[in-house]
């Protein structure tokens, strides 16, 4: 099986957020019973400064940007040497600064 740096962070954010859920933010509960944020619903400015405020690449926050920008299927063929690129294009498009 394949699978791309994105579907391997995923897997590493999953088991992250079985053992601590995120706290003051809105969740969900997804079927597996893993918290995730439901960035959908924030704002673009929310979630740009959500994505510049951590030292980390949040997928779910990043995959919304992309989503926003119309490049969902870019980013979930991005590997490790193109996600970075992706999350960049999609700023650029919104008119926004990551980093």
């Amino acid at each position: 099986m394949y699978l791309t740096f994105v579907h391997y962070c995923a897997i590493i954010d999953n088991v992250r957020n079985t053992y601590e859920r995120p706290k003051g933010m809105v969740s969900i509960m997804a079927k597996n019973t893993v918290w995730h944020t439901e960035y959908s619903a924030w704002s673009l400015e929310a979630l740009v400064e959500e994505i510049n405020r951590l030292d980390h690449w949040e997928l779910e926050a990043c995959k919304e940007l992309c989503k926003r920008a119309g490049l969902e299927s870019d980013w979930e063929n991005a590997d490790a040497d193109t996600f970075e690129e992706v999350i960049y294009h999609a700023a650029e498009i919104l008119g926004v600064v990551i980093g």
